[in-house]
This record gives structure tokens, sequence and C-alpha cells, in this order.
């Protein structure tokens, strides 16, 4: 079984730019407020990790409520509760990869990472 890491490990990672971790009232209320900073590593300045955490939090919330209608739309292909672990887009400078736990990380797209090992490690990212 794999352990929990903190953030500031995940932040030391390959590739790893700058992360952040946030809290959010509950999975309801996420859409109507704001998300809360918990911590943030890596980043210079504190706007700048805010404009992740609210970047990744918005893009999680929506593919969120896709991916629930299709698993309504389809629930013969249903295998699991929620099928996603994490999120990527890729840049051509830098990418994003969330996870739905609140955490993001800004990725340096001049740094060799391993992606998979990246997407198993932000969702063992503990507060």
């Amino acid at each position: 079984m794999s352990e929990p890491i903190s953030l500031e490990t995940f932040g030391t990672l390959p590739g790893v730019f700058g992360a952040v971790a946030w809290t959010c009232e509950s999975a309801t209320e996420s859409s109507i407020r704001p998300p809360k900073m918990g911590k943030y590593v890596g980043f210079q300045k504190e706007e700048r990790a805010i404009r992740l955490m609210k970047t990744a939090d918005a893009l999680a919330l929506s593919s969120s409520a896709i991916l629930h209608l299709e698993t309504e739309h389809r629930p013969e292909f249903r295998t699991t509760e929620f099928p996603v672990d994490t999120l990527i887009i890729h840049g051509q400078k830098y990418s994003l990869i969330t996870s739905f736990g609140h955490v993001a990380a800004l990725l340096d797209n001049e740094v060799d990472y391993d992606i998979k090992d990246l997407s198993l490690k932000i969702s063992l990212v503990s507060g």
C-alpha cells in the first residue's frame, strides 16, 4: 500500500515547479464558495499559487461533473465509483496536474519527469 506524502516532499520531485494544496467547505459547496489556500511550495509569490489553485479547482469541478454525467448515462460501463485520479493539461513550457483531493502542481516540461509516478504521488499528498 502506498503511504501518504507531504506537499513539501511532492514539491521536491523532478519536474515539479510549484505545488499547492487547498480546502473546500464540501464537495457540494465547492461550486459556490471559493477554495481556501492551505499551503504551497515552489512559488516565489503566493499570488501565483492562488492562480494555480483557482484554475485547478475549476478544472476538477467541471471534469467531475462531466464524468458523473457519463457514468449515469452509461451505467453498464461503470467499473469503479469514480475512475479518474488526476487530470493533466499539457502545455508547451509548463503542464498542470491536479488531483480530486485538492492538490495541484505546475510541471516544468524542460525537465524529464515520470507523469505516471507524479499522477500517483499527487493523489497521495496529505494535508
